[in-house]
């Protein structure tokens, strides 16, 4: 029985009533029994939107705003009047709850435009929240999608400026989750040059100086994409590679960028919104990148770099000490990391293969918990834990603002941390506590809290806090306690 409490609590999202005679005799092949077919990784519903659809929206509002811009001064609608206190000139500023504030020297017509388009990226957001969400509260078996946000987390596109909002949903959607049960390489690849990482990190407008377009237009190469591959989603800063490196791979990647009206001419029948390489903005020549030579093959050198990336044991050994800190401790012990690093090598990063490497290593199922829960996972393992199917928008963003990690915004490129020390701080467990009271509030008083944590906690369950339990004054106190004890608070 503790092998399938770790089963249903560390490698998946918690348990659900009921859930803890399902797993079976054998937790570890009940675990791996997803990876036999990727469509238990895969998200889709009738509306969720595309990358496509949703840069076709963009388009119109791009094209929209530049319409306003061409039209004479003496045609153009008057701005609105502003206050004396305005700023000469107001940003648009959005966030996925609010409306966005809109800037003080756009005249209505255009700011119908942008309104739109936030009303659109707001709407998109929600939309894959919730079912993202849903997935996680209804899945039997979690692992597949704790595995899903793993790489989606190693590998962020957030929802932190207008352009991406209504991005990040998709991308983890197409990006991530059909390539999850595959090589890390062709991950990687699908994920550098999905639209969505294009335009999170501004590669879409990086143009090689002496390109075609280049050389006619006044700007230049943007190196965050290159820097960012190499830094977070590859080889780490301590595997020596230079600034140097860095600007010839930004160069080698010139060129990918995103079909639109602009590039009609040289992908008319390129689908807006998808991603295409233009040779006319590629940077042209060699490129030697940590001593190796990539010929001047347009089209196909940043796709041979990126492999050699994926390939290199730098991200191997990275790559496996994540993998370990984000299963098992934040401290994870070292044969399990060598096992992971070995499986990947061995297996030229088959991410499968990983997996059962991750399964099967005994340092993964010490019956003491290890991870503290993030706040996604204290939320979704709680509303699991009392059967919950969905939550109401409302009340699931009131939740998600409470407790701190909305999906699809980490706070940079980076990603959201998993350690304790990140979440741990007093103000956050008392957050914790409150809203687990609110949660509380809804069950009543009618639950046993001894009955309900054991029905989810099992074996776990130590004397000190069933004694806990049996002492409190009220059902709503104990289910409380339930859910901010130790065994519940930990995986």
């Amino acid at each position: 029985m503790n092998d399938t409490v770790t089963a249903l609590n560390r490698f998946g999202l918690g348990a659900r009533p009921g859930d803890l005679g399902r797993v079976g005799s054998n937790p570890r092949a009940w675990l791996l029994k997803p990876f036999e077919s990727k469509d238990a990784f895969l998200l889709s519903g009738a509306d969720l939107l595309s990358t496509q659809d949703s840069l076709k929206k963009f388009a119109d509002y791009r094209m929209g705003r530049q319409d306003f811009r061409a039209m004479p001064p003496s045609e153009r609608p008057p701005r609105p009047n502003r206050n004396r206190n305005q700023s000469d000139r107001q940003t648009v500023q959005m966030t996925p709850e609010g409306p966005p504030a809109m800037a003080g020297d756009l005249a209505p017509e255009q700011a119908a435009i942008v309104a739109n388009f936030m009303r659109l990226g707001r709407e998109t957001l929600a939309v894959d929240t919730e079912a993202r969400t849903e997935r996680g509260l209804t899945v039997e078996n979690g692992f597949p999608e704790r595995w899903v946000r793993f790489w989606s987390n190693w590998f962020t596109v957030a929802a932190v400026k207008a352009q991406t909002i209504p991005l990040a949903g998709p991308f983890e959607r197409e990006a991530i989750r059909p390539n999850v049960t595959g090589t890390f390489a062709d991950l990687l690849v699908a994920s550098s040059t999905h639209p969505g990482m294009l335009v999170y990190l501004d590669q879409a407008q990086s143009i090689g100086p002496n390109s075609i377009i280049g050389a006619r237009r006044d700007s230049g190469l943007n190196e965050n994409l290159a820097r960012e591959i190499m830094e977070l989603h590859t080889i780490g800063p301590d595997s020596g590679y230079t600034q140097a490196d860095v600007t010839e791979f930004a160069r080698a990647l010139t060129g990918l960028t995103i079909a639109n009206p602009r590039f009609a001419r040289f992908y008319p029948n390129a689908e807006v919104g998808t991603s295409i390489f233009v040779p006319q903005m590629h940077e042209p020549g060699v490129r030697n990148i940590m001593g190796k030579t990539y010929p001047a093959t347009t089209g196909a050198q940043h796709i041979a770099i990126l492999r050699d990336l994926a390939a290199h044991p730098a991200t191997a050994k990275r790559v496996a000490n994540r993998l370990a800190r984000a299963f098992v401790s934040d401290n994870p012990p070292q044969p399990l990391v060598d096992r992971l690093e070995a499986s990947f090598n061995s297996t030229g990063g088959n991410l499968s293969a990983l997996a059962v490497a991750l399964v099967n290593s005994p340092e993964a199922w010490d019956p003491n918990a290890l991870k503290f829960k993030t706040p996604d996972d204290f939320l979704t393992s709680s509303l699991r834990a009392v059967g919950a199917k969905r939550l109401e928008l409302p009340a699931l963003r009131a939740s998600i603002e409470q407790l701190g990690q909305p999906p699809f915004r980490a706070p940079s490129p980076k990603g959201w941390p998993d350690d304790a020390a990140s979440w741990a701080g007093p103000d956050a467990i008392l957050k914790r506590a409150d809203w687990a009271n609110q949660l509380a509030g809804r069950l009543g008083d009618g639950v046993n809290p001894v009955s309900f944590a054991q029905s989810i906690l099992g074996p776990s369950l130590t004397d000190h806090t069933r004694q806990a339990l049996s002492r409190a004054e009220s059902g709503r106190q104990g289910l409380v306690l339930a859910f901010m004890s130790p065994e519940f608070q930990r995986r």
